[in-house]
């Protein structure tokens, strides 16, 4: 799978990761692609080793630290975590509320690696799909969004909330800034 996926990022063009997973140690360890270990070897693998828990004790920290490097590195950016649905799909949503995304395009990516992995459509699951998004997605988006009411959800302005939250959480507007402008350009 690695060299499947290494080849594609080739393709697209992608210039730098967000490692969510993985240590320094574990990606001496690899036995990377081409693509992957050019992308290692120029400094362009961003880690940041989370626990797919926002409300982890140094969830914040951490994931603060990566996004104030994020812009120092050449987009377009991957995201990635081991299966890409908890971690990644938080820090994208975080991501994409930031640059503007509404709660429906944030709740209809999350959806998309259940469909990778499970076949899960909103279409032809969809207690399933809003279940996966009561207990996953939605909880994290109301801690980016310093919310206690899921129901308040699709009223949030996600672009001033996470920003609120980045820099309450120690990112400055300059980083902030920086931030956004990597993402958008």
């Amino acid at each position: 799978r690695a060299f499947c996926v290494s080849d594609y990022l080739e393709s697209v063009q992608v210039k730098s990761v967000l490692n969510l997973a993985d240590t320094e140690e574990d990606m001496k360890s690899y036995d990377m692609p081409p693509y992957s270990r050019k992308l290692w070897d120029s400094g362009h693998v961003v880690l940041c080793q989370l626990k797919a828990d926002p409300t982890a004790e140094d969830y914040n920290n951490k994931l603060i630290a990566a996004l104030k490097e994020l812009p120092s590195h050449p987009a377009p950016y991957v995201v990635h975590c081991m299966e890409g649905k908890d971690r990644t799909g938080y820090v994208c949503a975080l991501l994409e509320g930031l640059c503007g995304a509404s709660y429906e395009e944030m709740a209809a990516d999350y959806l998309v690696t259940y469909y990778n992995y499970y076949g899960i459509t909103p279409q032809t699951d969809a207690d399933v799909c809003n279940t996966l998004l009561s207990l996953r997605l939605n909880p994290c988006l109301m801690h980016y969004a310093g919310i206690s009411d899921e129901t308040q959800l699709l009223k949030v302005d996600f672009a001033k909330a996470f920003a609120n939250y980045l820099l309450t959480h120690g990112m400055s507007q300059q980083q902030l800034d920086a931030l956004i402008q990597a993402l958008t350009q």
